[in-house]
């Protein structure tokens, strides 16, 4: 079975645009590595735990804030959503 010429140069061509495409895409992102984290800034611990098992925290901390939204209420049971800032971002935790 004979390949005609058309379909040839056009699978070169397609062959020829992919290996363009990655030596380019390979030699811009070589050694970068997309996911890795960059370091973290040297923090200073905000709380301490003593012989005991207890979290300490200094007096002069500042105040957390945090968002507390009902989300159903009976007689018996509450559930909330408390949102407060982290770090990272926010978190939210659901209480019962």
């Amino acid at each position: 079975m004979k390949i005609k010429n058309k379909y040839l140069y056009l699978a070169i061509a397609i062959v020829s645009l992919l290996l363009v495409i990655s030596i380019y895409y390979f030699a811009k992102y070589s050694g970068k590595n997309q996911f890795q984290q960059q370091p973290e800034e040297a923090h200073e611990s905000q709380w301490k735990v003593d012989g005991n098992g207890y979290l300490s925290y200094p007096l002069g901390r500042e105040e957390l804030g945090f968002k507390r939204e009902t989300f159903n209420q009976t007689s018996n049971l509450l559930i909330s959503k408390i949102i407060y800032p982290s770090r990272n971002g926010k978190r939210t935790n659901i209480i019962i």
